[in-house]
């Protein structure tokens, strides 16, 4: 929708994307990988409407920066983005299964009003960077939550609902156990 693209070429580079995160070494029995081509429909649209009329058009207009000029198309996407998300969209793989968890992939520092832009290729870590180009963003780009000065750090510890690197802890690591750890030294101001 936001690039001049043809469908076959939309779908080629669903295909890569795809392989890449393959390549990621998910759990193949936990994980989806659909288009939107083949799933929009049935249940999967019965939640697009109820998204659609959940949400205002001025809403969608603040969180993405729609004008005038852009097409009718970027406008009504936002609900097949998001509808994913929840496991009813689904029914064949986890009828009865409401409260899964669901891995929606964005720029972990814009959460969920701002999106990767691929023009910008310090926005995200992508699966095609290197890993000193993964190193070199959470060096320079991750903001932890930690106070500008020792004393404040000792008084107030971190804040954690803006720690970039603790967000992708949550995410990336396994061990629930380790990840409490880590935000108990964040907190006790060490």
């Amino acid at each position: 929708m936001w690039k001049n693209l043809s469908v076959e070429e939309s779908q080629r580079l669903a295909r890569e994307n795809a392989k890449d995160i393959i390549a990621c070494g998910f759990d193949l029995t936990r994980t989806f990988i659909f288009s939107d081509f083949d799933y929009v429909g049935g249940a999967f649209y019965k939640n697009m409407v109820k998204v659609s009329k959940c949400v205002t058009y001025n809403k969608v207009v603040d969180i993405f920066g729609f004008t005038g000029e852009d097409h009718i198309g970027k406008v009504g996407f936002p609900p097949v983005q998001a509808v994913p998300s929840f496991p009813s969209s689904f029914p064949h793989l986890f009828s009865g299964k409401e409260n899964l968890r669901c891995l929606i992939p964005c720029a972990i520092d814009q959460g969920d009003t701002g999106k990767m832009s691929a023009s910008n290729p310090n926005s995200a870590i992508y699966v095609t960077d290197t890993p000193k180009e993964i190193k070199d963003k959470i060096n320079k780009y991750a903001f932890t939550g930690g106070q500008d000065t020792k004393e404040k750090q000792r008084l107030y510890g971190a804040n954690l609902e803006v720690d970039i690197p603790v967000k992708y802890l949550s995410f990336f690591l396994d061990d629930d156990a380790e990840l409490d750890y880590i935000k108990s030294m964040a907190l006790a101001a060490c």
